[in-house]
């Protein structure tokens, strides 16, 4: 979609200048999208590296380190309709991070995995951003944001309410602690 008015940039690309090199920079892992069950992980993650014009080396190096990372390797050749939500969870993220996007966007409930795989993709994430990349990760739960971010949006209704560092969102509201800044802020209903 073209914005109404303005631009903005993204890893250094514009928007409407050069939204192809834009998109092919992002990685996005939806809940529940982006893996074909019919292939096995192996294959999913190859055929996503492909997309992105890898090959060689590099596409087999980023396919086999991206299947330790995110510890599939027990079911790297089984056909992905057989994977646990955990496990497809984890292929997600990985089909999404294959082609090393300088921005990479998860937008799934991790909270529901268990104790062990939620901790597993948070490390994964925390070492891709550490390594000088961008992620952005969507997120209801407060203790998940204060324990990963280092910067927040909060956004309600579409719109843009506090961006910032925690120490930052609360000192714009007056308080200590995320949970009772986010009652101060102006978040225009529920």
């Amino acid at each position: 979609m073209k914005p109404d008015a303005g631009t903005a940039q993204v890893n250094g690309f514009d928007i409407l200048e050069e939204d192809l090199k834009v998109r092919e920079s992002i990685g996005i892992a939806f809940e529940g999208s982006g893996i074909y069950s019919r292939m096995t992980i192996r294959e999913n993650l190859r055929f996503f590296a492909r997309l992105h014009h890898m090959d060689g080396k590099e596409l087999s190096e980023s396919v086999e380190s991206l299947i330790h990372a995110l510890n599939l390797q027990n079911e790297a050749n089984h056909a992905s309709a057989r994977l646990t939500e955990s496990q497809k969870g984890r292929l997600s993220i990985a089909c999404a991070a294959v082609h090393n996007p300088g921005l990479l966007m998860i937008d799934m409930p991790t909270s529901e995995f268990d104790m062990v795989t939620t901790r597993l993709i948070d490390s994964f994430l925390t070492t891709y951003a550490d390594e000088g990349r961008t992620v952005i990760k969507a997120t209801r739960s407060l203790v998940e944001a204060r324990l990963l971010c280092r910067k927040m949006a909060i956004v309600r209704n579409g719109f843009l309410v506090a961006c910032g560092t925690l120490e930052e969102i609360e000192q714009a509201a007056g308080e200590t602690g995320l949970r009772e800044a986010l009652t101060e802020l102006d978040l225009g209903g529920s």
